[in-house]
């Protein structure tokens, strides 16, 4: 007797079997130092910026530029390069 539990999903031999490949290990190591020099960049970048809205938010209307900027310029860098190591990792692996 069917259910429609059984008309909606197929029998396990009616699956058409998938063939697995190997996972093929990189031929140099990957490098993680400078992976972590971004994301130490974007961590210090996105404390600066919790600082000025801390500042902020305290009431503090003359926020330096140069906290603001390098905060903001850190934390874009830190997370751009971040994404283009493992990106580059990715495609030659």
């Amino acid at each position: 007797m069917l259910t429609v539990f059984s008309v909606i999903v197929p029998h396990v031999t009616d699956v058409i079997p998938i063939v697995l490949r190997k996972a093929r290990m990189p031929t140099r190591p990957f490098s993680v130092r400078p992976l972590h020099l971004t994301a130490a960049c974007f961590v210090i970048g996105i404390v600066g910026i919790l600082v000025v809205l801390a500042l902020y938010a305290l009431g503090e209307r003359a926020i330096p530029v140069w906290l603001t900027m390098g905060s903001v310029v850190c934390a874009s860098v830190g997370f751009a390069a971040g994404l283009v190591l493992l990106l580059r990792e990715a495609r030659s692996g």
